[in-house]
């Protein structure tokens, strides 16, 4: 509505971002309760996972010359740059890291380049790790509306307790005085799986967690950030469903499905991958989200850097 009143308008926004948060069905139902019939079949046509600046920016009237993108991040360390910049790739010469390379891994938190984080444990991360896929193998669970993986649950959890007792850990959180910046994010793309991650973290009382779904941590971010993926190549109806391999013989006793569901949206993965000014933690189905191209690129990214590591199996992990 402001821009109803003003001769000139400044907008600023990011177009590889999401939009508000709509509940569909719910918008749809009040346009409806209140006469605005046309209104709710309007609504029903749209895209909703287009916000309106993603629609300005890429509007076809909207010329070259009154539209420009900042093309430089000063958030995170450049291996983590890496994972995310393949979402700017058609917007000119596509997302910069500004960090002074000389810099940014020095061993000195108090240098506002320096994205090092000090923390080593032989099982998962060296000082020099800043980007880590951890797979987990196992059947994602139908709860109501949502999704659930009890593996990545546990995946988290063996994550968590592996960083907390880790070299380093103590003096990078005592470093700190904010309580942001000592916070490990712990994010998800689905409401049950986090109230679940919410109860994991009852055992670890003295771990400081932020724990949010990927839409609502839009705009925020943390040193450490753990990305609960939750969908996954099978599925099962209950946590203590047991494999039927006479059925399922080649997928490990469970039945077969595709759908990546929310973290399909590229805008929602590139939220939830940018997060992370230090260490980036993804917990998920490598199999699985690899069957897309941008997840395969994020892959690939990390296997390939010298600041990445792969966990081929959650297992391996210490409980």
């Amino acid at each position: 509505m402001p821009l109803l009143f003003a001769k000139k308008a400044i907008v600023v926004g990011d177009h590889r971002q999401l939009p508000p948060m709509l509940d569909e069905n719910d918008f749809s139902s009040t346009l409806r309760n209140i006469g605005e019939f046309q209104l709710a079949e309007e609504f029903k046509k749209s895209n909703i996972n287009e916000s309106q600046f993603e629609r300005l920016f890429n509007g076809l009237n909207i010329g070259s010359t009154i539209k420009n993108s900042l093309d430089t991040q000063y958030r995170m360390h450049s291996s983590i740059n890496e994972v995310i910049q393949q979402f700017y790739v058609n917007d000119g010469s596509g997302l910069k890291c500004g960090l002074d390379p000389t810099q940014e891994n020095l061993s000195d938190l108090n240098n506002a380049q320096s994205r090092w984080h000090g923390i080593s444990s032989s099982n998962l991360l060296q000082e020099s790790t800043h980007c880590i896929w951890v797979n987990v193998d196992h059947p994602e669970i139908l709860e109501g509306t949502s999704r659930v993986n009890w593996g990545e649950i546990e995946a988290c959890k063996r994550v968590l307790k592996i960083l907390q007792k880790a070299n380093g850990y103590d003096s990078f959180q005592n470093h700190w005085k904010k309580d942001e910046d000592k916070e490990i994010g712990l994010i998800s793309f689905y409401g049950k799986q986090l109230n679940h991650l919410k109860r994991m973290a009852n055992e670890l009382p003295d771990m400081p967690l932020r724990i949010s779904t990927v839409d609502k941590f839009q705009g925020m971010e943390r040193n450490i950030i753990l990305v609960s993926m939750v969908r996954s190549n099978l599925i099962a109806t209950d946590k203590n469903d047991k494999p039927d391999l006479e059925t399922f013989p080649d997928t490990n006793g469970f039945p077969k499905q595709s759908s990546l569901g929310f973290a399909e949206l590229p805008n929602r993965l590139n939220v939830a991958l940018s997060r992370a000014k230090r260490l980036l933690i993804i917990v998920g189905n490598i199999e699985h989200f690899r069957q897309q191209e941008i997840y395969e690129n994020v892959y690939n990214v990390i296997r390939s850097s010298e600041y990445g590591k792969i966990i081929d199996d959650y297992k391996t992990l210490p409980a």
